[in-house]
């Protein structure tokens, strides 16, 4: 007899959802699908939306209507099991904090099953993957900008997440260090699914699977088509793009390389 397992459910479904700030709309009827694996580009411009989006996915705030499910489930059952980027880190420079602590505080508030070697185990296998473990035990404010950028992308990995969410994470670094987090994540993205909010139209590369353009509606474009009148309908003016051939369909967030 042949048994058929349920289908797994999208990472990420948004169902007619609408926030908005002290009565101003922020995100209207957003419709929004992100299956398991992908790699997803959020641009659009300053106060269209593109960090609230992430802030409903990790339930740190709720739709004021339609619902939102993350791995089938409201987003607050499940913020635990998702790895956030934020843009800036507020820190005391004077702070004798080294790179492993700051990844093991990653940690901190997770539901993790496991013992303290295993809990090291864990963080030095997060710093491994951004190539920053022969850095372990020195201060973490004597980091570069990109190396402080890695350092707290393996702080969101110390817990063996789902998903990463990522807000700005070339915003302080340079074109080498961007083009060197943009390669970590494009490995990562082989074993969980990836969001990437940006001012960076350069970013979308060969890596991004689709971009998510936001300005308080959502809209999913292939990279070929984000040009001419919707990039101004989008920014208010030209930007000149990376092309590369995608075929999304209107009906939801199912990307294909052609």
């Amino acid at each position: 007899m042949t048994t058929h397992s349920a289908p797994t459910p999208p990472d990420i479904v948004f169902t007619h959802v609408s926030f908005s700030y002290d009565s101003e709309p922020v995100l209207e009827d957003v419709n929004l699908t992100v299956d398991h694996g992908e790699f997803i580009g959020i641009i659009g411009p300053n106060g269209g939306g593109k960090t609230t989006l992430l802030r409903l996915v990790l339930g740190l705030i709720s739709p004021e209507t339609g619902m939102i499910r993350v791995f089938g489930r409201p987003p607050k059952e499940v913020a635990h099991r998702i790895g956030y980027v934020p843009q800036h880190l507020q820190f005391d420079a004077s702070f004798p904090a080294t790179v492993f602590d700051i990844v093991s505080m990653g940690q901190v508030g997770r539901r993790l099953k496991c013992g303290r070697k295993e809990k090291k185990q864990a963080a030095m296998e997060a710093l491994a993957a951004v190539n920053l473990l022969p850095y372990s035990r020195r201060p973490f404010a004597g980091l570069s900008g990109g190396q402080r950028q890695r350092a707290l992308i393996a702080r969101a990995l110390a817990f063996y997440p789902r998903m990463l969410l990522f807000d700005e994470p070339t915003a302080n670094v340079d074109s080498s260090s961007g083009e060197k987090l943009y390669r970590i994540l494009a490995e990562l993205n082989k074993r969980m699914t990836i969001l990437v909010v940006s001012h960076d139209i350069g970013f979308v590369n060969r890596h991004i699977t689709s971009v998510v353009c936001v300005n308080h509606t959502v809209v999913i474009h292939p990279t070929s088509d984000l040009a001419g009148q919707n990039i101004l309908d989008l920014y208010g003016q030209d930007i000149s793009l990376v092309r590369h051939d995608h075929r999304c369909s209107s009906e939801g967030h199912q990307c294909s390389n052609s």
